[in-house]
């Protein structure tokens, strides 16, 4: 009997063990993310890092020198999206970093404080490279599951790459 238990538990092991590993598997290769290499390369060059330093400022922003992310969204005339509350209201330096380490001032295009959005323009002709500009999608074709890649300069990091998915 009590070889009988012993070869029971072992094979009960066994299959747990089993199913334990195949359960990993599963779950690995579910959360396998997609290889964004090439996309990374291609959409870096359109992705712009600003650095705004203020003296004097407005309302109720702060002093000092602060970095947030932009994209490049007319080439031609040198036009960089960003939030309007980066781009703000008061005088300020404004430092346009790019991919290959280069730089350009920018100043304010256009600022929306209800819909906090804004733009700056640069000199393209100042720029060591050609611009390149994003090509805008619709936010209605995204679906749930999709996977999402965010380019970005979070915290003054530089180009900092984060992957997700659509969630409801």
């Amino acid at each position: 009997m009590k070889q009988i238990f012993k070869n029971v538990v072992k094979n009960q092991t066994s299959k747990t063990v089993l199913t334990i590993l195949l359960l990993l598997i599963l779950v690995v290769n579910a959360n396998a993310q997609h290889d964004w290499t090439e996309q990374v390369a291609a959409y870096k060059p359109m992705v712009v890092n600003i650095e705004i330093s203020s003296e004097i400022v407005f309302e109720t922003e702060a002093k000092g020198t602060s970095f947030a992310t932009g994209f490049v969204v007319d080439a031609e005339r040198g036009i960089i999206a960003t939030n309007r509350h980066v781009t703000g209201s008061s005088p300020a330096y404004i430092k346009i970093n790019f991919h290959d380490g280069s730089f350009t001032e920018a100043r304010i295009l256009y600022y929306d404080p209800t819909h906090d959005f804004g733009f700056y323009q640069i000199h393209p002709d100042e720029v060591d490279f050609e611009l390149q500009a994003v090509e805008l999608g619709e936010w209605g074709e995204l679906a749930l599951g999709d996977e999402l890649l965010l380019i970005g300069n979070n915290e003054k990091e530089e180009y900092t790459i984060k992957f997700g998915r659509i969630k409801n």
